[in-house]
């Protein structure tokens, strides 16, 4: 929203939009800013985020969108997931078309939070890139959205981008080929794990 100050970005939770949209009987939540009245759905641009892809409230928010908006994408761990199945069957006329962007890490269903998040917001980095390259290179799209975003901008951010890939290979020992990495670049991953062998002795139940 910072950078296309003109454009109207929004996060919403999924089992808010279906307390609103989702059934006859309304039900607004408590501290949510936003109404049927308040809330413009007129043919939106949506990306679904969810990592399994079949999570109730994504998935139902991908069915109950689909009659509003023909601009549906999805963030998912595979090509093959439930919401993947739907937006397939809208755009059954073209491969390519299936608007499903994959993290490629899998279903992880016995996983903590931790690379199911990193390589989603690895993945959305790419795309605002995209976006950004898109809108600043055509005079008109970056005056309609009120664009902020400079050339140089894109190019740290690009930077910090790679970076961040050279630090997880560095964090897990392990490049992005799924190499084994030098004992030289093992560095961090050693530190790390002492300091975890470390508050393991504090935060287990049976302490030793």
């Amino acid at each position: 929203q910072k950078c296309f100050p003109r454009l109207f970005l929004k996060a919403v939770s999924s089992n808010k939009l279906l307390g609103l949209f989702g059934q006859e009987l309304t039900m607004p939540s408590i501290g949510f800013p936003y109404s049927q009245k308040s809330m413009d759905l007129t043919d939106p641009i949506v990306i679904i985020v969810s990592h399994s892809g079949g999570t109730f409230g994504p998935l139902a928010c991908s069915n109950l969108l689909q009659s509003i908006s023909t601009s549906i994408f999805t963030v998912t761990s595979e090509w093959d997931t439930q919401i993947g199945k739907q937006l397939r069957s809208m755009y059954s006329d073209d491969l390519l078309s299936s608007r499903i962007f994959s993290t490629e890490v899998g279903v992880r269903p016995a996983e903590p939070c931790s690379v199911s998040v990193v390589a989603t917001h690895q993945l959305l980095t790419n795309i605002f890139e995209h976006i950004c390259v898109t809108i600043i290179s055509d005079p008109h799209f970056s005056h309609a959205s009120g664009s902020v975003v400079t050339e140089r901008d894109l190019q740290v951010l690009e930077r910090c981008n790679q970076d961040n890939i050279r630090a997880l290979e560095e964090i897990v020992g392990v490049d992005r080929n799924g190499n084994k990495t030098h004992d030289k670049r093992c560095k961090t991953e050693r530190e790390l794990r002492s300091a975890g062998d470390l508050w393991a002795d504090h935060i287990l139940e049976n302490a030793k």
